[in-house]
């Protein structure tokens, strides 16, 4: 396919979603309509929605990227469309700091993070996890203290050497409006034994040289990435991480103690007690669907979703 039919495709696959929307809605039912980006984002959104209003109905939309969801919201005509019946959920990505917009109505959620999975990756998801799927429930109180300064100290050290990171794909977002992040496998970039967890060099190449050559940027100007790192800590009550390598990094720390359970929890191991083992291989793509039914959800989405649905009649 060309790049002119790809233009072409990406224009008609709004429509196609907007189209299957007005077929289905029926404005004498009580029905929900979820537009969210993808199926994980879904298993997410439709579980918050379903924990308010249990009996509803969900007419579920993963139309596949941000750009997708906020052209049908575009396309609606809200005179005949009731706001609180159909509702938008998308990522905040690099908006903030590519200066666009960050609200948009009443029925678009915009996470407070990168993205959803920001709210995922949180020490108490780390431990429950662990207990949950990777076997540790039975570990000692002072175990379970150790692997959580595990956690504290290896996430302390993967933000403060985020940086960089963050400011080569803002970088390249605001010069070709590319994102260019899901071409890099941040695992590569990590080793967990090192008490500076990002990598100096990668496949013979310096860490800087194989995340440029992966994102695609060819040079930077390293005063480029200073400012980007300034403004960064300036405001950093606006600063995450990528999503989806927060949840990268969560995954590799979880193999990371079971690999090395005999020295985080070795009461586990003691040739009497069954050993730590995974109940289900976590992986980047699939992750998400099994984790986000567990999450709590954050503040603002809970404020979202009661202003919307709180007050439904089932």
């Amino acid at each position: 396919m060309g790049i002119l039919e790809q233009l072409d495709e990406a224009v008609k696959l709004p429509n196609v979603y907007y189209h299957r929307f007005l077929t289905s809605y029926k404005s004498d039912a009580n029905d929900v309509y979820v537009f969210c980006e993808g199926d994980v984002d879904l298993s997410y959104y439709a579980e918050q929605v379903e924990r308010i209003v249990p009996k509803i109905i969900i007419h579920k939309f993963p139309v596949e990227c941000k750009n997708n969801v906020l052209k049908i919201w575009e396309f609606i005509d809200w005179n005949n469309y009731k706001k609180n019946r159909v509702l938008f959920f998308v990522d905040r990505d690099l908006s903030f700091w590519a200066d666009e917009p960050q609200t948009y109505d009443s029925n678009v959620y915009i996470t407070d993070g990168y993205s959803f999975e920001n709210d995922a990756v949180t020490l108490h998801m780390f431990v429950k996890l662990l207990e949950d799927l990777y076997g540790f429930a039975h570990c000692s109180v002072e175990e379970r203290n150790k692997i959580e300064n595990l956690y504290k100290g290896k996430w302390k050290s993967f933000v403060e050497g985020s940086y960089n990171l963050m400011g080569y794909i803002l970088y390249k977002y605001q010069c070709s409006h590319a994102h260019t992040a899901k071409r890099l496998d941040v695992r590569k970039c990590l080793d967990y034994s090192s008490d500076n967890i990002w990598k100096k060099v990668i496949k013979d190449q310096s860490s800087d040289e194989y995340i440029r050559e992966q994102l695609g940027i060819a040079y930077i100007e390293i005063e480029v990435l200073n400012q980007y790192k300034k403004r960064f800590l300036e405001e950093k009550e606006h600063y995450f991480i990528r999503g989806k390598w927060c949840l990268e990094f969560m995954i590799g720390l979880m193999d990371y103690v079971l690999e090395q359970g005999d020295r985080y929890a070795p009461s586990l191991f003691d040739g009497k007690t069954k050993k730590p083992k995974k109940i289900v291989e976590l992986t980047s793509r699939g992750a998400m669907a099994i984790i986000a039914p567990r999450m709590l959800p954050v503040t603002s989405l809970v404020a979202f979703l009661n202003a919307n649905i709180g007050d439904r009649d089932e």
